[in-house]
């Protein structure tokens, strides 16, 4: 499982939260030898704490409560086009809704964003917004 978004990190954590949880020894006690040796539970580790290290560079410029709120984000200095900035972003911060038959599920999505060139590199204002 790839981690590009905080939704992804929220189910990667959940999924090794409730795995550790249910692997148990005979005392009573998690048993970190057989959950060590879990190879995909240490990838899905990598993959969170990459995505927490890469999730520094944004900042929320303003904080609407539970409407929302508005970031600044930096993106990698790797990027040469506006292109390329608008694919990394899709692909990295991007939270896309998904419809549910019930209302008001508390979802964060992506309400707009404005990507522009600021020194050598590329930031992005990005509005999140929560479905209440």
């Amino acid at each position: 499982m790839e981690v590009n978004n905080k939704n992804d990190a929220r189910v990667a954590f959940d999924i090794i939260k409730g795995v550790t949880d249910c692997v148990i020894n005979e005392n009573g006690r998690k048993a970190h030898k057989l959950l060590n040796n879990a190879s995909h539970l240490i990838e899905l580790k990598r993959e969170v704490r990459r995505y927490i290290k890469e999730c520094s560079n944004s900042y929320i410029i303003k904080d609407d409560g539970i409407d929302g709120y508005i970031e600044l984000i930096k993106l990698p200095s790797n990027i040469n086009s506006l292109e390329g900035a608008t694919n990394y972003f899709e692909q990295h911060y991007y939270q896309r809704f998904v419809c549910s038959m019930y209302d008001c599920t508390g979802q964060s999505f992506t309400a707009w964003y404005r990507i522009f060139k600021r020194g050598n590199g590329y930031v992005v204002y990005h509005c999140v917004r929560f479905d209440v």
